[in-house]
């Protein structure tokens, strides 16, 4: 894809795969944080989750798998209308075809996605979202349950 030109409108629906990428970005560091180690200064999702404890790697992969259907189904007819051979699909698959996804869809105005490359990791950004709910079930409307006032912003005169 050829990265577009100065100017160029994008669509609105491309902020979603920037921020469930950076969705899934969170819960990987969140598990790492809940285990009490560093976090890394990075956005490599596959490099994250490599650094894991191995049973959040074990049931972030049996949560997501149920939800790969619609991913699996959606390639292959892709890659059907290409005319190109269907990859396997599977939890390493999707992972290393998103693994930098936050970036590339980020920047997609600068530089275009990669073929190959994108987000199809929903599956698993929901799978990361449920080990943490099992770990600490009160964090279910942790997001809802803050309360927020609202606040106006000083004006600053433009010069």
């Amino acid at each position: 894809m050829e990265a577009p030109k100065k100017g160029f409108s994008l669509p609105v629906d491309l902020a979603i795969p920037v921020c469930s990428a950076f969705a899934l970005e969170l819960y990987l560091k969140c598990l790492l944080a809940i285990d009490g180690n560093p976090i890394p200064p990075e956005h490599d999702l596959e490099n994250l989750f490599n650094k894991l404890s191995h049973d959040h790697k074990e049931r972030i992969k049996q949560l997501s798998e149920p939800l790969m259907d619609d991913v699996k189904l959606w390639l292959k007819e892709g890659f059907q209308k290409a005319n190109k051979p269907a990859p396997i699909v599977d939890f390493n698959f999707v992972l290393r075809a998103s693994k930098n996804a936050f970036e590339a869809t980020r920047y997609l105005y600068e530089t275009g996605i990669r073929e190959g490359t994108g987000w199809i990791a929903d599956p698993i950004a929901d799978g990361a979202r449920e080990r943490i709910l099992e770990l600490h079930p009160d964090w279910v409307r942790a997001r809802t349950d803050i309360h927020v006032t609202t606040r106006t912003l000083p004006t600053v005169p433009r010069h």
